[in-house]
C-alpha cells in the first residue's frame, strides 16, 4: 500500500531537524539531569506491576449496614443482563478479599444483599476495560 504522507512526515522532521534544535535551545528546553535528580523516570506500565505490589484503593464505602442493588446498562441504556458483578471487601491488612458475586437478571438488575460497613472495591464488570460508574444513584431498593 503507497501511503506518500508517510514519505513527506519523515521528510519534513529532517528537513526541520535544525530548526528544531535550535528552538530547544534558544527555548532552553533540553532535559539535563537536574531535571530528573533521582534519575531518569522509568514508564511503568499497569500489566508490568506484579499483584503483590500493586496498590488498590476502596471505590466504595458502606457507613453503615446497608442492602446494595443497582442496575446496569450500556451507553444506549440497554440493560447489560447475565453480567458478573464482584463486591471486595477490605481486610485488616488493606487487601481486598472477594465478599460477595451476583450476575444480573435479564434487565440488568443486581442484588447484592446486605452489606456491612466497611470499605469495598465495586466491579462491575470482568476486567479493568469496564471503568466504575461515575454515576450511583442511592434510593429505595424495589419491593
Amino acid at each position: 500500500m503507497n501511503k506518500p504522507w508517510y514519505t513527506w512526515i519523515y521528510k519534513t522532521i529532517l528537513q526541520d531537524e535544525d530548526r528544531i534544535a535550535a528552538l530547544v535551545e534558544l527555548e532552553r528546553l533540553e532535559l539535563d539531569a537536574s531535571v530528573f535528580p533521582l534519575g531518569k523516570p522509568t514508564v511503568v506500565m499497569p500489566w508490568e506491576i506484579p499483584c503483590n505490589e500493586e496498590i488498590v484503593k476502596s471505590n466504595f464505602e458502606a457507613r453503615t449496614q446497608q442492602h446494595v442493588t443497582g442496575q446496569l446498562s450500556d451507553q444506549a441504556r440497554a440493560p447489560i443482563q447475565d453480567w458478573r458483578v464482584i463486591l471486595r471487601k477490605e481486610d485488616e491488612k488493606g487487601k481486598f478479599i472477594d465478599y460477595r458475586e451476583v450476575l444480573t437478571d435479564k434487565t440488568g438488575r443486581f442484588d447484592l444483599g446486605l452489606v456491612e460497613e466497611g470499605k469495598y472495591r465495586f466491579l462491575p464488570g470482568p476486567n479493568r476495560a469496564f471503568v466504575t460508574p461515575k454515576e450511583v444513584t442511592c434510593g429505595e431498593a424495589p419491593a
